[in-house]
């Protein structure tokens, strides 16, 4: 819980992706490469925060839907497939969602 708190987001998601970038703590600013297992279950969480806001909030979803599924398209190898279903579901063109 703390990882997925503490991240920079602006410097830790354009990298997430790349087992060997660094992830920056913002409460401390220090920087390290997390674990495989650590970026899986950050992205499974954004994607669980993000998602349950989307659902409800079509603003949002208008808003950050385009990014928010860039984003989780390009973390989809750290993604379980319950939450790639769930990520195309949601924020996905209308024909697609469910």
């Amino acid at each position: 819980m703390y990882l997925y708190a503490s991240c920079d987001r602006g410097a830790s998601y354009p990298t997430l992706d790349d087992a060997g970038a660094a992830f920056r703590d913002r409460f401390t600013g220090r920087t390290f490469v997390p674990t495989l297992p650590q970026r899986k279950d950050f992205a499974e969480l954004s994607a669980a925060n993000e998602l349950d806001i989307a659902r409800v909030d079509a603003g949002f979803r208008e808003r950050w839907g385009g990014d928010l599924l860039a984003l989780f398209t390009r973390l989809r190898p750290l993604l379980s497939p319950a939450a790639w279903h769930d990520c195309t579901a949601v924020l996905g063109p209308p024909d697609v969602r469910h």
